[in-house]
């Protein structure tokens, strides 16, 4: 887990998101989520976390998502390596601070896929 993350405390009025979804290419992924923010607590930006899920090493990259109007986001992750699991988790963050990090989804990034879109 993303040490800046870990550390960071729960506070009350934080957003949430619902689940992320991704869909992989060769060398990338896209994830797709949706948030539940409020007008009276409104998310400021987004932290995409993702992971290789290989042994006990875990190198940890993050990306910072800027918010767009609407409740959906998505955001293109590229550099990935094909025929390796990667973790990826959506944490949104207010002026309250960091929402809690998100159960996540497995994604496994192949040389024959194609992104569609």
């Amino acid at each position: 887990m993303n040490p800046l993350i870990q550390q960071s405390p729960l506070i009350q009025q934080s957003p949430l998101i619902q689940k992320s979804q991704g869909i992989v290419g060769d060398g990338k992924s896209i994830i797709f989520w949706k948030s539940n923010e409020t007008s009276e607590h409104p998310i400021t930006y987004f932290i995409v976390q993702y992971y290789k899920i290989v042994g006990d090493a875990r190198v940890i990259h993050s990306k910072l998502v800027p918010k767009k109007k609407q409740k959906e986001h998505s955001v293109s992750i590229e550099g990935l390596q094909n025929n390796v699991q990667y973790l990826f988790q959506v944490v949104g963050v207010n002026k309250n601070g960091l929402g809690p990090v998100e159960k996540g989804n497995i994604l496994l990034p192949e040389n024959d896929a194609i992104l569609v879109g």
